[in-house]
């Protein structure tokens, strides 16, 4: 049997305790390199992945669009961005343009009309900035909006949705119709007209000044068939005349 004096078992002891404590400082060691990582400048490193947003721009530039077989659209504008991976196309710094529909008569069938002596119908449009969606074909024109049709009348606001597949024009901020020569001025808060049809509903605070007539026309909402020539005020109307001196005698 072997025997181990208090030196031994004091140095058995100590070598166990030494071989404990070096192994707690290397394993203390290692678990602090591994939650901080030394950096090595010219190393591999871990790259965080960056969106890039690509944007093209051009300058005096003519857009024009073609539907079934004839002119739909026509754009002027000195500035375009162009997104990547976008629909949208913004033409800027007061872009202006043109609008074409076919007159067809009632009854009349798109495919069955001589395209060559079809005559177009023209509406001119002007605006601040113009948001246009390549996917839809729609527009919205935004800031100082004026649209021109053929008769001469004139749109005037200052935000307008041209929904142009089925040419159909709304706003909800305060619009202005003045008729050519100033004839007759209608204003209200908003705006919604089917081009084609000739149709237009103007709800909130309509008013119509009719110059010709010398007339003054207020109501909540108005609804104006261009081609029978209807307009039907309804809701709250009143009706102001200014008689002339030959009327007041």
């Amino acid at each position: 049997m072997a025997i181990i004096n208090g030196d031994g078992i004091r140095g058995v002891l100590k070598g166990i305790f030494l071989y404990t404590l070096g192994l707690l400082i290397f394993s203390a060691l290692a678990y602090w390199f591994w939650k901080h990582p030394l950096y090595n400048p010219i190393g591999a490193q871990n790259l965080t992945q960056v969106e890039t947003k690509i944007e093209i721009v051009f300058r005096d530039v003519e857009l024009k669009a073609r539907k079934n077989g004839l002119k739909n659209w026509i754009a002027y504008c000195k500035k375009v961005d162009v997104e990547k991976n976008s629909s949208m196309v913004y033409l800027t710094e007061r872009p202006h343009g043109e609008f074409y529909n076919p007159k067809l008569k009632d009854g009349e069938d798109m495919n069955l009309v001589d395209k060559k002596k079809l005559e177009m119908e023209t509406y001119k449009w002007l605006s601040n900035l113009v948001e246009y969606d390549t996917d839809s074909d729609n527009f919205t024109f935004k800031g100082d909006v004026k649209i021109t049709s053929d008769k001469e009348d004139l749109i005037e606001t200052d935000e307008l949705y041209w929904n142009n597949q089925n040419q159909v024009i709304t706003s909800n901020k305060k619009t202005k119709i003045t008729s050519k020569g100033n004839t007759r001025i209608i204003s209200s808060d908003t705006l919604s007209a089917r081009i084609l049809e000739k149709i237009y509903d103007l709800k909130g605070n309509v008013k119509v000044l009719n110059n010709e007539e010398q007339t003054t026309m207020k109501s909540d909402n108005l609804s104006i068939k261009e081609k029978e020539d209807i307009y039907d005020l309804q809701g709250n109307v009143e009706i102001e005349t200014v008689l002339t001196d030959e009327q007041q005698l």
